[in-house]
């Protein structure tokens, strides 16, 4: 044994919002994995960083909790009675959700 060993490390970093006012920081990603790595490294361990062989970006589109319309109750719900779902015609159903357990 030539005295080396390898040891896969994996890495993720914490989501950024990115929009037409908010850019993706390149650095701060890069900051972040160098923390990680070098965290993973203070352990006593001595390990070298020698490979990146696997470098994954996940972009999804974000799409906020907004209100909406009626929807139906599902029939498995409305039939235990328990549930009071407003029937509206406009944008306040969060309001009318609230109005109907006052």
């Amino acid at each position: 044994m030539d005295g080396l060993q390898h040891i896969d490390g994996h890495f993720t970093s914490y989501r950024q919002m990115v929009t037409s006012a908010h850019e993706f920081d390149c650095d701060l990603s890069r900051k972040e994995l160098e923390a990680k790595i070098e965290n993973f490294n203070c352990h006593g361990s001595g390990f070298v960083l020698d490979l990146i062989y696997e470098f994954t970006l996940v972009i999804t589109k974000f799409r906020p909790l907004a209100g909406s319309s009626y929807i139906q109750t599902p029939p498995a719900i409305a039939k235990k009675c328990a549930v009071v779902n407003v029937k509206n015609n406009d944008q306040r159903c969060f309001e009318y959700a609230i109005l109907s357990c006052l």
